[in-house]
């Protein structure tokens, strides 16, 4: 504990360091791989679309959905696609895109299945041996001849990891307008982004935006010439993908059937709105209806922008918002540092809003904010985590220097506790026995040990009561102190308040022969203590050995108290206050010493009593004689000075009688001078 203070100055700087380290990382992460960054943009992307939609479109992509039918014997056939488009067909869309695997066969279709078809006929004597059984397949190529459609290459891995494309059956192909790639990972999970590429003149899209854009009022869809070159680049993202922007309504523009024949089931607004739109179709579970969405942006022409500048900002807002949270939190602790993090988020956060309106542009700040809370986190928790077993330790070294109820509020800001040495206005105090010398004469080693023992319990517990540290202990007595390591505004009121309940608190002790002085024989024996306070500049801190923690103070102000205690004995009163003292506490009562003729005035002070003697009126004239008492003793006015010496005693209560004792020896001695003057002029 000998360095306490500097080991929590030590774990404050590891945990700066260390989450300073995870913000140059998360930083460096964030301009090497800016397509892992953008997931954490989604969902505040998502939330400002929701609030600012994109304008309705003109021309709307519209999905069909097929649910899966899992309570029917037989899952969507191909024949079953085909009247679905040919339903579709009716309301003349431009276009239909089938966002389904037609690389292979149908083999639920009759003709890849006879006796299957037959037992689910029921009845075999209606089909003949030689009676041709319907194709599945044809059905569905017979009807996209009549209806323009786009078809979908999937990928699938290979064993060596790479990537191959299955592609359509050929009878399907050669009636279709176009063929698109569909990668797996051209769409995110959530469809905030979607990956575009021009690179294959074949199908120039990962999706089948660009397909189905260039087919579109094109009779030869196999001449494709890719638009998306001619789209400005700022609308993309750094790994080339759009932001799909959704509209207020597209939403409802998606639609889920059960069967072929639910087609029919939609309203005359729906299906005038099908009227020249673009249709997908897909099954349940693909994200099909993203499609939709990309290729409504490039018919409308409505993209979010991502400037250059934007992009740069973010990365700099994620370097100077981390570093603002994690100096503050050093500085100022962990709560200034969330007050600053919010604050700083909640600006930023309305900026951004602001260019989202505006725009509409992408100018995020939810990685950098992410960032700098991730940095906060780590740089709180590992000091918690590092604090924690020093706190304890703290908290049984200073158990016996401060009352339980400190330890809590002092464990909790170790780091307030400079343990090294902290220079402070405090008021000691000193208290010891009187005559603890004489002691040894009359009582044995023992019950010396008994009566300090009882004696250092009662003067440190009732310090301690009164927000006191208790400092060095000795057989003699102790020292104390306020202001610190708790802070006391009014640490001298505190300590004469203190100090007068010591006092009586020894009484108290003496009538009930708590030292054990009548119990072994002593009748007329009591336990007598100095006490001295004196407040001032001192330091603070553990001053014992690597092996054993001892807190205390060291400076002017102790030294005072100390020196002032034998002053006790001299004036034969008990409790003592240095000037300074009595200035910082004026409502106590007090009375001025004399020392001799040859003492400088108002050194110290005899601290009587509380505020409630202070302004009472037998003390006040108290205090008026006892003033011209001392006024006379400077003087060398015997006379006058025995005359006062005489009101004061009988002004003064018993408490004051070896008091005024101690004053009477000077009057004598002053008269005896007086004498000795009178016969030598003689």
């Amino acid at each position: 504990m000998a360095s306490s203070g500097r080991l929590l100055q030590h774990r404050k700087a590891f945990s700066f360091v260390v989450a300073l380290v995870v913000l140059v990382f998360l930083v460096a992460f964030k301009a090497a791989y800016p397509q892992y960054a953008e997931i954490i943009s989604q969902p505040a992307l998502s939330t400002m679309q929701k609030v600012w939609p994109r304008a309705e479109p003109k021309q709307k992509a519209f999905t069909i959905l097929l649910e899966n039918r899992q309570d029917e014997a037989l899952p969507w056939n191909r024949a079953e696609i085909a009247a679905l488009l040919s339903e579709l067909g009716k309301y003349d869309p431009a276009l239909v895109v089938l966002d389904i695997d037609l690389s292979q066969s149908d083999s639920s279709s009759p003709s890849q299945n006879p006796q299957l078809y037959k037992a689910y006929r029921g009845n075999t004597a209606s089909v003949g041996l030689n009676t041709p059984l319907p194709d599945h397949d044809d059905i569905l190529a017979e009807t996209l001849r009549t209806i323009p459609t786009v078809l979908t290459q999937y990928s699938k891995p290979s064993p060596g990891g790479s990537t191959t494309y299955s592609a359509p059956l050929e009878k399907f192909s050669i009636y279709a307008r176009a063929v698109a790639r569909q990668p797996a990972f051209a769409i995110d999970n959530d469809g905030l982004f979607y990956s575009v590429s021009t690179q294959d003149p074949l199908f120039p899209s990962h999706g089948i935006v660009s397909t189905v854009i260039s087919t579109l009022g094109n009779d030869d869809g196999r001449k494709l010439v890719p638009p998306l070159k001619e789209q400005p680049e700022e609308f993309f993202t750094e790994t080339g993908k759009i932001i799909l922007y959704r509209s207020e309504q597209f939403d409802h523009q998606v639609l889920s059937v059960r069967s072929a024949s639910a087609a029919t089931l939609v309203d005359s607004d729906l299906a005038n709105a099908l009227k020249g739109a673009v249709v997908f179709v897909g099954h349940q579970g693909h994200p099909t209806h993203i499609h939709a969405l990309a290729v409504e942006q490039f018919l409308q022409s409505a993209f979010l922008e991502k400037p250059l500048w934007a992009e740069r900002a973010e990365l700099l807002i994620t370097a100077a918002l981390g570093l603002l949270v994690l100096m503050t939190a050093f500085s100022y602790g962990s709560f200034k540092g969330l007050v600053v993090f919010s604050g700083a988020t909640l600006i930023l956060t309305g900026w951004a809003a602001w260019e989202f309106a505006s725009g509409p542009r992408i100018f995020d700040i939810s990685y950098a904010a992410a960032t700098a809370f991730l940095v906060f986190f780590i740089f709180t928790t590992i000091r918690i985590a590092t604090n924690r077993r020093n706190k304890a330790k703290l908290s049984a070294a200073m158990a016996g220097f401060v009352a339980p109820r400190a330890l809590s509020s002092i464990a909790s800001k170790p780091e307030q506790l400079a343990l090294e040495g902290q220079e402070t206005e405090i008021t000691a105090l000193r208290a010891q026995i009187v005559g603890f010398d004489s002691l040894f004469e009359t009582h044995s080693g023992t019950q010396l040990v008994s009566l300090c023992r009882i004696l250092s319990n009662a003067l440190s517990d009732e310090i301690q009561v009164n927000n006191g540290t208790v400092g060095f202990l000795n057989p003699k007595g102790l020292t104390a102190f306020w202001n610190a390591p708790q802070e006391e505004a009014r640490h001298a009121a505190v300590a004469c308040k203190t100090a007068l309940e010591l006092r009586r608190l020894i009484e108290r002790y003496n009538a009930r022969d708590m030292f054990h002085f009548k119990a072994r024989g002593f009748e007329e024996q009591q336990l007598k203590i100095a006490i001295t306070l004196a407040s001032g500049e001192a330091t603070v801190g553990n001053v014992g050995p690597r092996r054993r923690f001892q807190y205390a103070a060291v400076g002017p102000a102790p030294k005072q108290a100390t020196k002032a205690t034998d002053l006790c004995e001299v004036v034969r009163y008990p409790v003592l206050v240095t000037v300074k003292t009595k200035e910082e506490a004026s409502e106590f009562a007090y009375l001025e010493l004399y020392y001799g003729p040859e003492t400088e005035k108002h050194q110290h002070y005899a601290l009587i009593g509380d505020a409630s003697m202070a302004f009472s009126e037998s003390f006040l004239k108290l205090k008026r004689t006892h003033k011209q008492l001392l006024a006379a003793l400077f003087e060398t006015d015997a006379e006058a000075a025995e005359k006062l010496l005489e009101e004061c005693k009988s002004v003064a209560g018993a408490e004051l009688e070896e008091f005024y004792e101690a004053l009477q020896e000077h009057v004598m001695a002053l008269q005896e001078n007086a004498e000795n003057q009178a016969v030598a002029a003689e």
